[in-house]
């Protein structure tokens, strides 16, 4: 006879073993994410330049989901710019690539270097102009992601194997 006990013994390890796989494929998934994150960042470092026209900026505010979390801010610049006689007008980030988030004594700072009519270099697409970035190439800081996504990936994949072994 099948008891309670047996039946979750049965199946607490399909049910880890499922974790297991779910993990791997967010891991391998962010990876990917990452990577081509990167790619565009590295992209852009080869973009042409003009210089445009700061028109405004301001801090842009999120609160965290969670008890105890805070609120992170951005830095957003809009700005206008001419390409072959062609007038664009964009809003960026610092890095558009990457949109970064953080502390509002981070944001001020940015946005103390984009006062209002001041001259700014904007890089741009030239496959596309209207795809600006005031900043190209890859922050410093994200170079650590995909190793730390496919460090996560082989946990989901140890765990996928673990519960075999014991199931």
């Amino acid at each position: 006879p099948l008891t309670l006990s047996a039946l979750r013994f049965k199946l607490m390890p399909n049910f880890q073993q499922l974790f297991g796989w779910a993990f791997l494929g967010i891991s391998i998934y962010w990876f990917c994410w990452c990577v081509a994150k990167l790619i565009q960042g590295q992209r852009s470092a080869g973009w042409p330049s003009v210089m445009g026209e700061v028109k405004s900026s301001e801090i842009l505010s999120r609160s965290e989901s969670g008890e105890g979390c805070g609120v992170e801010h951005s830095p957003r610049i809009y700005y206008s710019y001419v390409v072959n006689g062609a007038r664009f007008e964009n809003e960026s980030g610092i890095h558009s690539v990457f949109e970064e988030w953080g502390d509002r004594e981070n944001a001020e700072f940015e946005i103390r270097k984009y006062a209002h009519l001041q001259d700014v270099r904007v890089f741009y697409d030239p496959k596309n102009p209207s795809r600006s970035l005031l900043k190209t190439g890859i922050p410093p800081s994200y170079y650590w992601m995909p190793p730390i996504c496919l460090f996560l990936a082989a946990i989901g994949f140890a765990m996928t194997r673990v519960w075999r072994l014991l199931g």
